[in-house]
């Protein structure tokens, strides 16, 4: 009996090796079909994302192309109701200025020299100045 069973060692050992395999392998499997699962839902989730990305940018390219045209209209057209040109002109320039845009860049997108455009802004920096100047003065005396 020992002799038979020393005969058949290597071959028990050899199926004992093959069905440990087989039980890491029918594992390896399930992780495998478990992660596919789970990256195919995820998949889906991130192209939902992007779809709904691509409107907002979409809108948002929108937005912009809207605002630009605003921005780039002629300073010639005047709303009706006696508002001048230099007024509107002024306003333009001081809101691009306060949004930190160049004077370079006004003056392109309104069409109207640099220098003017400078011009405006130290006006209106040296306006606001005196004004506080005169309010910081006032409060003083008060």
């Amino acid at each position: 009996m020992t002799q038979i069973l020393i005969t058949l060692l290597p071959y028990l050992t050899v199926a004992a090796n093959l069905l440990l395999v087989l039980g890491i392998l029918l594992g390896v499997s399930q992780s495998v079909r478990r992660l596919r699962k789970h990256s195919g839902a995820r998949a889906t989730a991130l192209e939902a994302e992007n779809m709904r990305l691509a409107v907002v940018i979409g809108e948002l390219q929108a937005r912009i192309q809207k605002l630009e045209e605003v921005e780039t209209a002629p300073v010639q057209a005047v709303a009706a109701g006696g508002t001048s040109p230099n007024g509107v002109l002024r306003t333009k320039v001081l809101k691009m200025h306060r949004l930190g845009q160049a004077s370079g860049r006004i003056a392109d997108k309104l069409r109207v020299p640099k220098g003017e455009v400078d011009l405006m802004v130290k006006v209106h920096q040296m306006a606001t100045q005196a004004q506080e100047e005169a309010a910081a003065t006032a409060a003083e005396k008060g």
